[in-house]
């Protein structure tokens, strides 16, 4: 009986060891989680909301991307030209963060996509130019299926966690010579 107090109270510290080291971690992936739910229902304004909100517990790469992502599909709701140039630069500014955490083929076309975007805002007359020449907005550069495909879920597993919690004890055993 006593060895089971034991090892149940180690047991037990051990998981709140993790939680606590992770609780961040742990955090960001829930809220990661439900802005990816959010972005596959086209509900993109909540999902920038929710990306936001995970970027303060972990500054991931892929929490970035998501954002620029979604932050970019609001596009739609903006008609106002200065407002899709401010919207524009902050998915650029959101993209370069992504990349300076981790580089990413997806990101880097994703940030020259928006990059485009932007520079035919701000120069309507090459854009015409572009246009008599048969050269339309980059489509067969950048077809959108490939830039902004369903964002994949991550889940924290009973499976990880069972086996972090079980290396974590045999890694204490060994060290004290169990």
């Amino acid at each position: 009986m006593k060895k089971l107090i034991i090892t149940l109270s180690i047991l037990i510290w051990f998981i709140l060891i993790f939680y606590y080291e992770n609780k961040n971690i742990i955090m960001s992936n829930t809220l990661n989680n439900n802005a990816i739910i959010n972005y596959n229902t086209w509900s993109y304004q909540e999902s920038v909301d929710i990306f936001s909100w995970a970027l303060l517990f972990n500054n991931d790469y892929v929490i970035n991307y998501n954002l620029g992502n979604s932050l970019f599909k609001t596009d739609n709701e903006t008609i106002n030209i200065e407002n899709k140039i401010k919207l524009y630069n902050e998915v650029l500014e959101i993209y370069s963060g992504s990349l300076a955490i981790k580089y990413s083929q997806d990101t880097q076309g994703n940030y020259e996509y928006v990059e485009d975007k932007l520079n035919q805002l701000l120069n309507p007359e090459e854009e015409k130019q572009n246009k008599e020449k048969g050269n339309i907005n980059g489509i067969t550069r950048y077809p959108i299926h490939e830039i902004f495909p369903p964002l994949p879920i991550r889940l924290v597993t009973w499976n990880s966690f069972h086996n972090f919690i079980s290396t974590k004890i045999r890694d204490y055993n060994c060290a004290n010579g169990r």
